[in-house]
């Protein structure tokens, strides 16, 4: 399915594009109504969408990274963080097998294909200069773009490791063992732009140019320099566990182990956040960037669990505490910066810190590392739930009427908001999907929530074929092959599973109710379910239909926010009170001004509302991702 738009005048550094398949999701489609609650599925689709719209056709479907609905018109544009999109190209297909969407595939053509052209003699990937004027603000590093008599290509070692896991993903998808050694090369030329001193490695620059090689000094690197190394290590654990190459491994244990050492700046002395990947010291009363901080914690907590590492595990957990204690724990807020000396906080929340502070919630469920599966539930009730934009029909008139004209270049004003729909907010507050007047969504976030969203989607039901038992660790809509989970909460507290096989099911009860105020039927009769701690454990069989039901009640509760004083900057702690159903905040005061969120009065009503579905259940899943 080669596209027959192909922008030549981008000079890639490998002339060649090979023939590839764009792989394809087959799985069984069918028809069902289901209660109108939060499903995930459904939230894929819509990131599928904002990641495959948002392309620029004309650019080799590079993405335009950020949208301003709060712009006349409605705005979005490209500049340097387009490099960003290289988060889109692995879950934008993974995403794909939870929802069943086949749109846009020639944005995933020439996604493969860019990969493809972007790797050098090395084995590295350099991202192209040419044509692309956008790009040629490289962080303070424009000179690169003609060092070493190369002219045009930088490599980016955040984004490195993106590409590398991307490779593997492409292979497990395909089958086609090209990308295996695409991703291999890649590996074997990681050791050019790492310190690597046997025991630790990491990275001492965000770019580089082709050829150059990292240069070892004495002094001690602050976190702007060497905060690439988070992003390179997670890529190359994740091609790892995609295709066992060894090597992959090794470099990303070495670059764990340099933070393990207290070194990179983002860990405190008992395991806190700390540090921004913009820090240029390390002087320790500086503000907190949270989103690199939890980057850390899950490549950390991943590389513990593959490498049986306790100490890894151990920073991951203590880092997501701190960051609890930095963040509302009802509503799943976590403001994007914050100062540990003086508690203010930015007034806003940038949606990469709450994807990974659910995931590193959800992870440590289902590893058994701490009981945290209730944060993770909430804040995806929440926090994601209303920080995910699911209709953009405001957004023309909200521009009309406040709207700050401007003139960007490198932009389009074509179908703005229609195309980022489906988009996570980059600057929310707690009452308000347009936090900021005129910023709304960018790259970085959405691809970090996608990354999220599907391992999550993924493990939220797990089958174990040696017990044949089922676990559903989150009660949401969910069709599966061994049951379709349909979920009526917070209407009421009633979740209906429709057996496909015969096995043991253990469905996790909400953390405000108790075992002995659930009951369970199956085929309409009362039966005993076993308690295991937080699950309730019964046999059914195919065709059977259980169901859990337990009270569910609303309570008023008051959140505090910390944040920044606009006249002095001091901090200061604004107050909201809300309405609570079950976990579900179904009603915020005082409301947000320009697009209102948490204002759910549907869900405040004894009767369920339903709707119709293209339900969707894939042949085959990713797993090591």
């Amino acid at each position: 399915m080669k596209p027959q738009r192909r922008n030549a005048g981008i000079r890639y550094i490998n002339p060649e594009i090979p023939d590839f398949d764009v792989p394809t999701v087959k799985g069984e489609r069918y028809e069902d109504r289901v209660p109108d609650t939060l499903d995930l599925a459904e939230r894929a689709a819509l990131l599928v969408h904002v990641m495959t719209e948002s392309a620029d056709l004309e650019n080799n479907a590079e993405i335009y990274w950020r949208a301003n609905f709060g712009w006349k018109p409605p705005t979005m544009y490209h500049d340097m963080n387009d490099w960003c999109e290289y988060k889109y190209y692995a879950p934008s297909l993974l995403l794909r097998q939870a929802c069943g969407a086949d749109n846009n595939l020639e944005v995933e053509w020439h996604r493969m294909a860019n990969l493809c052209q972007m790797q050098g003699p090395d084995g590295l990937f350099y991202i192209p200069l040419s044509n692309r004027p956008w790009a040629t603000d490289t962080g303070g590093d424009a000179s690169l773009n003609e060092a070493n008599g190369q002219v045009g290509h930088i490599l980016g070692t955040s984004m490195l490791g993106r590409m590398i896991q991307t490779t593997g993903i492409y292979y497990l998808l395909t089958g086609d063992s090209r990308w295996f050694e695409i991703g291999k090369r890649a590996v074997d030329g990681v050791n050019n732009v790492l310190i690597d001193n046997g025991e630790y490695a990491y990275t001492t620059k965000l770019v580089f140019a082709p050829g150059e090689t990292a240069q070892e000094t004495e002094e001690r690197l602050p976190p702007r320099s060497t905060a690439g190394s988070i992003w390179l290590g997670s890529g190359l654990l994740g091609f790892y566990r995609q295709t066992g190459y060894e090597p992959a491994l090794e470099i990303a244990r070495k670059i764990a182990r340099f933070y393990q050492l207290g070194h990179g700046g983002f860990i405190g002395p008992n395991g806190e956040l700390l540090h921004s990947h913009g820090t240029q010291s390390f002087a320790p009363d500086q503000y907190v960037h949270f989103h690199t901080n939890t980057l850390l914690r899950v490549f950390l907590l991943e590389a513990g669990l593959v490498l049986d590492d306790d100490e890894l595990i151990e920073l991951a957990r203590l880092g997501y505490e701190d960051g609890k204690k930095h963040g509302e724990t009802l509503m799943g807020y976590f403001a994007e910066n914050y100062h540990p000396v003086t508690g203010a906080a930015c007034n806003s929340c940038e949606f990469c810190e709450v994807a990974e502070m659910i995931y590193l919630a959800f992870r440590m469920g289902t590893a058994g590392v701490a009981d945290t599966m209730d944060d993770a539930d909430r804040w995806l009730r929440n926090m994601w739930a209303e920080g995910q934009i699911t209709d953009t029909g405001w957004v023309e008139e909200f521009s009309a009427q406040h709207g700050i004209p401007t003139d960007k270049p490198y932009s389009t004003a074509d179908r703005v908001a229609e195309r980022y729909n489906g988009s996570v907010g980059g600057w929310i507050h707690p009452s308000d999907w347009q936090g900021v007047p005129e910023l709304s969504a960018e790259a970085c976030c959405i691809g970090n929530a996608s990354i999220a969203l599907y391992k999550i989607w993924r493990d939220m039901i797990q089958y174990d074929a040696e017990t044949q038992r089922l676990k559903v660790h989150l009660l949401m809509n969910r069709a599966s092959p061994w049951a379709d989970v349909s979920s009526h909460v917070p209407y009421k507290g009633l979740v209906e599973v429709t057996m496909k096989a015969d096995c043991e099911i253990a469905l996790r009860m909400p953390e405000w109710t108790t075992t002995e105020t659930c009951t369970c039927t199956i085929n309409g009769n009362a039966v005993s379910a076993k308690p295991e701690g937080r699950y309730l454990v019964l046999t059914a069989e195919k065709g059977d239909k259980v169901d859990l039901q337990f009270p569910i009640a609303e309570r008023e509760e008051t959140l505090s926010f910390a944040g920044t004083s606009d006249e002095d900057g001091s901090a200061i702690q604004n107050e909201y009170k809300v309405v609570v159903r079950g976990s579900e905040i179904v009603d915020i005061d005082p409301p947000g001004e320009r697009h209102p969120i948490f204002q759910r009065p549907h869900y405040r009503e004894d009767e369920t509302r339903w709707k119709t579905v293209e339900r969707f259940v894939p042949d085959s899943i990713v797993e090591t991702y």
